[in-house]
């Protein structure tokens, strides 16, 4: 069964998400998130991510466009290879590279098909998004410094081993229904 724009988005309220409409895109949502290790270009600490149903419903998509820009760097061996070390250790995760305008996306899909798509679904995808940008934006800004790919920067990591939430964080998180949802409990208690 296919999903709607109007089904993801009460979905996505329901985990506590306030999605904007896009009156360019109609297939698609943005949310939005503050960082505590990313920032962009301008270094600001505000995460976006669109989420689109295309395929007629069959596919779902939520992704960070311009995660990162490689537009005149001269490390993209490095940067590339971060980004494939990467979707390896998370074995969900995707990167897309635009050589036209240096653009670096980072993006989780799911086909729906003659599936349904579920609360927890959704949440596993934005968790992750959030997930990989806060544990790997270090190696990624290092590769792109030094030409240099060093996994031992991802917070929590080394550089043989995959990141791995503490099961109590990742009890907390299902509880409180999502990052977006602990995160506004700690700032209503702080």
């Amino acid at each position: 069964m296919p999903v709607s724009i109007e089904e993801l988005k009460v979905h996505l309220r329901a985990l506590g998400h306030e999605p904007i409409e896009r009156p360019d895109a109609p297939q698609s949502v943005v949310l939005g998130f503050n960082s505590s290790v990313y920032r962009d270009a301008e270094g600001d600490s505000r995460v976006f991510l669109v989420c689109s149903v295309s395929e007629e419903g069959d596919y779902l998509e939520i992704s960070a466009p311009r995660a990162y820009s490689a537009q005149g760097c001269k490390f993209k061996g490095a940067v590339f290879a971060a980004m494939l070390e990467m979707s390896f250790r998370t074995q969900f995760l995707q990167f897309e590279y635009d050589p036209a305008d240096g653009e670096v996306r980072l993006s989780a899909d799911l086909p729906v098909e003659d599936g349904t798509v579920t609360p927890k679904q959704i949440d596993r995808m934005i968790g992750a998004l959030a997930f990989a940008l806060e544990t790997f934006d270090p190696v990624i800004r290092h590769a792109m410094a030094t030409g240099r790919v060093d996994f031992s920067l991802a917070s929590g990591t080394t550089p043989d081993e995959p990141p791995r939430l503490p099961a109590e964080i990742q009890e907390l998180l299902t509880r409180a229904g999502g990052l977006e949802n602990l995160r506004r409990l700690v700032e209503e208690k702080t």
